[in-house]
């Protein structure tokens, strides 16, 4: 089974606020499995969410990235 990562865990690995995790899933931006209420996120999930994170660093809007 493939590794799964809590909210929190995601948040302290990359800087993303818990809240900013939840504002990108209801946009559908990044879209975590469910587990009951839950977020859960895989390698892919985090691979995707620190490359949103580089972008929006380099000035790119969040608009921009979701293209």
């Amino acid at each position: 089974m493939d590794r799964r990562f809590t909210s929190r865990e995601v948040a302290a690995l990359t800087g993303i606020t818990l809240r900013q995790l939840q504002w990108w899933d209801e946009r559908r931006i990044v879209v975590p499995e469910r587990e009951g209420r839950r977020r859960l996120y895989s390698l892919d999930h985090l691979a995707e969410l620190a490359v949103i994170v580089e972008l929006r660093d380099k000035g790119f809007s969040l608009q921009r990235v979701r293209k």
